[in-house]
């Protein structure tokens, strides 16, 4: 018999998953070469190209932060 993998998200508690969330995300914004933050960074130049760079990275951490 086959489990399917995604089973174990019903029996974890949504707290839980939301921790674990979290934590991939601050994983992600602590490596700033993942192929995830290197596109949103290129949005952000596309998009408002008149930000400084430290304005761009507040606003990618805020986009991961409120994301989750």
């Amino acid at each position: 018999m086959v489990m399917n993998p995604y089973h174990i998200f019903k029996i974890v508690p949504l707290s839980v998953l939301q921790i674990l969330a979290r934590f991939v995300a601050w994983v992600i914004i602590k490596i700033p070469n993942l192929s995830i933050m290197r596109t949103v960074s290129i949005n952000l130049a596309l998009i408002a190209p008149k930000l400084t760079n430290v304005q761009k990275q507040v606003l990618t951490k805020e986009i991961f932060i409120t994301s989750v």
